[in-house]
This record gives C-alpha cells, sequence and structure tokens, in this order.
C-alpha cells in the first residue's frame, strides 16, 4: 500500500504523541476559556467530517467531536489522508535503520530541513532521498554504496527513490533489512 508523501518539514509524530495532541485537542474544544475552545472548533471545521459546520455549531454540540475525530485532525495537520496513513507511516519509521556511515562526508549531498523541498531536488537533479534525524538529503550514488546498499536495487524505483517517504512499504522494509544486514557487517569487520 502506498504510503502518502508529506508536506511538512518534520517527521512524523510518534503514535504516542498524535494520540496525546488528540487527547489535548478535545481538552481545548471543552475548555471554559471561550478563546481556547473556539480555536479547536475551527480546528475541526477543517475535517470532511464537520464540512459546513461552524465552530458555533460545533461548539454548541461538541459531544458530536469524537476521539477518532481528533486523530483525524492530528492526522491532517501532518499533511496525511487519514489517522491510519499517519499510523502506519510512523510505525514502519520507527524500524528505520541509521543512514549514516563515517565515510558519508566524502560525497556531495544535498541538504534540506523540510521533506518537500528534498523531493523537489530529487524530482529535478535525481538522487536517493534519505532521512538523517529532523533533516533530510538527497545521496548520491556512491553514498549509497557507502551505506552498504546496492543502487540499483529495484526497491529503490518501487520506493521512488525516496527512503523518508517510501510509496511501497514492502519494498521499504526490504530496503531496511539490507541496511541493517551492512551495519552487522561493518561492525564485525570493525571488530576483527
Amino acid at each position: 500500500m502506498p504510503l502518502p508523501v508529506r508536506r511538512d518539514p518534520e517527521p512524523p509524530p510518534t503514535v504516542a504523541r498524535s494520540r496525546q495532541l488528540a487527547a489535548a485537542t478535545l481538552r481545548d474544544l471543552h475548555s471554559d476559556h471561550a478563546d481556547i475552545a473556539r480555536a479547536a472548533a475551527e480546528r475541526f471545521c477543517r475535517l470532511r467530517s464537520f464540512a459546513g459546520s461552524t465552530p458555533d455549531q460545533i461548539l454548541a454540540e461538541p459531544a458530536r467531536v469524537r476521539r477518532k475525530h481528533a486523530l483525524a485532525l492530528i492526522a491532517e495537520e501532518h499533511a496525511f489522508a487519514s489517522w491510519l496513513c499517519l499510523k502506519q507511516t510512523a510505525d514502519l519509521l520507527q524500524d528505520a535503520p541509521p543512514m549514516y556511515a563515517p565515510r558519508l562526508t566524502l560525497f556531495l549531498n544535498r541538504w534540506f530541513a523540510a521533506h518537500r523541498e528534498a523531493r523537489e531536488s530529487l524530482a529535478r537533479d535525481g538522487g536517493w532521498l534519505l532521512p538523517f534525524r529532523r533533516q533530510f538529503f538527497v545521496a548520491e550514488r556512491g553514498a549509497i554504496v557507502e551505506l552498504g546498499l546496492d543502487p540499483d536495487d529495484p526497491d529503490w524505483q518501487r520506493i521512488g527513490h525516496d527512503f523518508a517517504r517510501p510509496a511501497d512499504a514492502a519494498a521499504w522494509s526490504r530496503l531496511a533489512a539490507r541496511r541493517w544486514q551492512a551495519i552487522a557487517l561493518g561492525a564485525a569487520a570493525a571488530g576483527r
């Protein structure tokens, strides 16, 4: 199943953090402070479930807003099509191997704070889009080899050459397993 292409610069929040944000949003909707409750109601108006509703209508019947709506809102605010898409991506990236090797500094990689910008560079100039902490970089062929991966592996094509927001979860998992193997082999070789 293809994963969504995200438009925001931050990695997806964890599932636990997303649930916390959803609970806080519901608390805000039920707040005794009118301005806090109204701001929350305005946020809920963006959901398809409340299309055509005004903040006043939502505030008049706050019990209509359920936890599932709050989770959908958090997903939408992080540029996901649904809560399920956010959850799948967060779960997948939780198992991501580090895309770092000491000799990567020898390569000319293009660095970006936002995934959207990295994605545009990938589309324009090619390469392999990889995550690093809260940043992204588009690597050249030699960097992929340095990571112990085959730049001609068909799974790169399947994920859209984007390891941070893969188009194919199964292909991503195979590449991640190969990266973990390369890390283990590197550690074993260093231990000799």
